[in-house]
């Protein structure tokens, strides 16, 4: 036999929250509103956002971990520039360049960096991958790397 679950995530009135309904139908939701009609209104305070589709969201957190993505997103994008691959060699230089460039090997490590020290790598990365590309992917360029 198919059936459907509803799970409440969140229920301001607490009377539901939490819970899972099997083929959940109104006489499961109800209570939540009937609470809903006899709770008292109280004055709108402001005018109220209509792009918003959940009040207490954090903007400014949102956007500043989607600016976060898309720096790791463009350093990603650095080494595929500069044609680094799955090779042995390529893998080995690549943990040279992070540990020299981001003081760690870890991506995970990386990826806990704030935002300004990522766009701060970033640019140190590219201007190392450039100076070794231009010295006919040297090496030695990557390696003698101070931070």
């Amino acid at each position: 036999m198919v059936w459907r679950e509803g799970l409440v995530l969140k229920d301001r009135s607490s009377l539901i929250d939490g819970k899972t309904f099997k083929n959940p139908t109104f006489k499961d939701v109800e209570p939540v509103i009937d609470y809903l009609l006899t709770t008292p209104k109280g004055e709108i305070k402001k005018e109220t956002f209509t792009e918003n589709i959940a009040p207490c969201e954090n903007y400014d957190a949102i956007e500043r971990r989607e600016r976060k993505s898309i720096e790791l997103e463009k350093i990603k994008n650095i080494f595929d520039k500069y044609g680094f691959g799955t090779s042995k060699e390529d893998k080995q230089l690549k943990v040279i360049v992070c540990e020299k460039v981001f003081g760690t090997s870890s991506g995970t490590e990386i990826e806990k960096k704030q935002l300004s020290q990522l766009t701060e790598c970033r640019v140190k990365l590219e201007e190392l991958l450039s100076e070794w590309n231009k010295m006919n992917k040297n090496n030695e360029i990557i390696l003698n790397y101070k931070n």
